[in-house]
């Protein structure tokens, strides 16, 4: 079941994404994930708030990759 995360400001744009997570794992909020902003295409984290495990994620999310916590 994939974790979302609901209007992260992305630092690489400066506006709010929503982010997914397909990886089999939880991880805590607070974790570092790594993504391509797709309004610079440059590479970026950010720190997760708490996930929102969805059955579906919505339409333009943002695949994000967990890289620790």
């Amino acid at each position: 079941m994939p974790d979302l995360f609901s209007d992260v400001r992305c630092p690489a744009c400066d506006r709010p994404h929503t982010f997914r997570d397909d990886g089999a794992g939880r991880h805590p909020a607070g974790s570092l994930y790594a993504f391509t902003c797709p309004a610079t295409e440059q590479a970026a984290t950010f720190r997760s708030p708490h996930p929102e495990p969805v059955i579906l994620c919505p339409a333009g999310t943002i695949p994000a990759r967990w890289v620790g916590d």
